[in-house]
């Protein structure tokens, strides 16, 4: 019975061995197989991903993303924004921060969309106020200054008439302070360039009491020239 248990016993662990050596060449082999299985899989599917990439560059190319506008004028702040293909100009004008407040509120009623759709390399610009200007059509029209007359009857000319001396003297050589020219003024006694501008801003006169209260000359001033003036 030993002999007999002995040989089971021997047979088994024979059997045992058989099997474990078995079993290793067995996992040995299924790795190996595998191994190549799964490289050759994976360079099928990266060859195929090559070539659907080159079939995909012959064919169109992805479209760029974004788009690049200049944005300037009366703006918080100006500059060059990237956007997005689909971005309109409102969508611009809030990257700039908006418009400042001498912006043309008229201008950008006006003519500016704000919902239009931007394209690339685009420039938008946003006027001031006092860049719009109204161009009407102005006719120039020449005219000739009229006659005053004062209350005594003797015609008033404008200051230019004035200045050039026309009708400042008469025939008698008296100065005329209503129509005296600022130089004919000047030659009187006591009359420099300054009283003569004040006797010519005070005009008319209609005597000389009117002329001693309006003028604004000292009274021994008048009274040294009371003779050689008319009115």
């Amino acid at each position: 019975m030993c002999f007999y248990t002995y040989v089971v016993e021997k047979f088994l662990t024979f059997g045992k061995e058989i099997v474990r050596k078995n079993m290793l060449t067995f996992i040995l082999v299924s790795l190996v197989v595998g191994c190549g299985v799964g490289f050759f899989v994976a360079g099928k599917r990266t060859a195929s991903g090559c070539v659907l990439a080159m079939g995909t560059s012959n064919g169109s190319e992805t479209p760029n993303e974004n788009i690049v506008v200049d944005l300037s004028g009366a703006v918080s702040k100006p500059g060059v924004y990237k956007l997005k293909t689909d971005s309109r100009v409102g969508d611009l004008l809030n990257a700039g921060g908006g418009v400042v407040g001498d912006a043309s509120k008229t201008w950008i009623s006006k003519n500016l969309n704000l919902s239009k759709k931007l394209e690339d390399s685009a420039k938008v610009y946003i006027p001031f106020e006092w860049e719009i200007i109204n161009q009407g059509n102005y006719e120039v029209v020449k005219t000739e200054a009229p006659n005053v007359t004062n209350p005594s009857g003797s015609s008033l000319q404008s200051s230019n008439d004035e200045d050039s001396g026309s009708g400042g003297v008469g025939s008698d050589g008296k100065v005329n302070v209503n129509t005296a020219s600022s130089s004919d003024l000047d030659k009187l006694s006591g009359i420099g360039p300054a009283y003569a501008e004040k006797i010519i801003a005070g005009r008319p006169y209609e005597d000389i009491a009117d002329f001693e209260s309006r003028s604004g000359l000292w009274a021994s001033t008048i009274a040294g020239i009371k003779n050689l003036i008319t009115f």
